[in-house]
């Protein structure tokens, strides 16, 4: 059996799950404003997750309609870094 050893804390990198459509328009550059409830410190690297659900009425915003446009919605996987 092999261990594994953990960067220190200030290598790691850290994760948020979004709902699709949204992560995806955050991937894209369309949508660079947090909605968030809480704030955050962190200000590096992280990872964009999309979650396991998709807000339906997002989809019907035309703007958000635009940016996914050709796109595959994934859920469940991570997307890709953003900084």
């Amino acid at each position: 059996m092999s261990t594994v050893t953990l960067p220190p804390a200030r290598d790691l990198i850290r994760g948020i799950s979004v709902k699709e459509p949204w992560v995806t328009c955050i991937f894209a550059g369309a949508k660079t404003i947090g909605n968030r409830s809480r704030a955050s410190s962190w200000r590096s690297w992280l990872l964009l997750h999309a979650g396991q659900q998709t807000d339906r009425s997002a989809l019907r915003v035309p703007h958000v309609a635009r940016t996914i446009r050709g796109r595959d919605l994934s859920i469940g996987v991570v997307i890709g870094p953003a900084r």
